[in-house]
């Protein structure tokens, strides 16, 4: 692929896949379909499937040469705690911006990048857009709308997401989110494993971030996928690491603060109530939230009740 012309953003699209042999064709239509006055580049990264995955990626690669590139890796990389980023850093390079779409969700909007990438390029400030998304159980064939309508009104074109209101809910997910390259990701800090919550906090730390009102995209929640194979228990273990180191290495603000307490308080009811909860976790989550509010009430209420 030549490289972009210097006038001419470049987006670099990031699909990581793996054993998603009945998803990924959707991915890729999306990637094939979007119509852009700007060159883009789908780079899927296969992570040593299994199944017939890297077979389905090859032949829209093949298809679609100057927009699909697949990348192979020898063995799981994830299960090896080993970084991808050296096989694909050579398209990094050449970008502008950054979109991102896992193999098992995909892209519904033709314009949806061409929207997102006009949007920044006027908007200088913006650090990161998201847009809406429709939200599919996978099994059960059911459908539900994101969670974007809490704080956008049909007759708005956008609204800006501060921290506050990231954090309040969670309304964004990897695939409708496009972020300009450049902008500083935290990965420098001492983080136990980089997550969204990690990329996402700093890049609205860092800019303007935007919802878009239009609808470009499918999330697709399955018993395959690694949230759907996660027990709660777990999920909210992990908030609670996420959340407190956010807290602990980017100035302990306020922001950050009211974060950690409401995860805290949610792994709490978790710890108490969900199958796998142990009284240990249970004590030293309780022990954290008194530490930040110093409530003996509270502690004593969380502990017995």
């Amino acid at each position: 692929m030549e490289v972009p012309k210097k006038d001419r953003p470049f987006v670099f699209v990031r699909c990581l896949a793996y054993n998603h042999e009945p998803y990924i064709e959707d991915a890729l239509k999306g990637f094939a379909m979007q119509i852009t006055d700007f060159p883009f580049l789908a780079v899927v990264i296969d992570d040593c499937s299994t199944d017939g995955t890297a077979d389905i990626v090859r032949k829209y690669e093949a298809m679609y040469p100057d927009i699909i590139k697949g990348i192979y890796l020898p063995y799981n990389f994830r299960s090896a705690h080993e970084d991808k980023r050296p096989y694909y850093q050579e398209y990094v390079d050449k970008a502008t911006y950054w979109a991102e779409c896992e193999g098992d969700d995909y892209w519904t909007d033709p314009y949806k990048l061409q929207k997102q990438v006009d949007f920044m390029e006027a908007h200088p400030e913006c650090t990161v857009t998201f847009h809406r998304y429709d939200i599919l159980q996978q099994e059960e064939q059911k459908w539900r709308k994101d969670r974007c309508g809490v704080y956008l009104q049909q007759n708005q074109d956008f609204v800006e997401l501060t921290l506050p209101m990231y954090f309040e809910n969670w309304v964004t997910q990897p695939c409708t989110m496009i972020y300009r390259k450049g902008t500083y990701l935290g990965q420098d800090k001492p983080y136990h494993g980089y997550k969204d919550q990690h990329l996402i906090f700093h890049l609205l730390n860092e800019g303007k971030g935007c919802i878009l009102n239009f609808n470009g995209a499918v999330y697709r929640e399955n018993r395959g996928g690694i949230h759907g194979r996660t027990p709660v228990i777990q999920q909210s273990r992990l908030a609670v690491q996420v959340a407190q180191e956010l807290y602990q290495y980017n100035g302990k603000t306020a922001v950050l603060k009211k974060n950690l307490i409401r995860t805290l308080d949610w792994a709490i009811e978790c710890e108490k109530r969900c199958d796998g909860g142990s009284k240990r976790v249970l004590c030293s989550f309780v022990i954290q939230r008194f530490l930040l509010v110093k409530s003996i009430r509270r502690m004593i209420r969380q502990l017995w009740l």
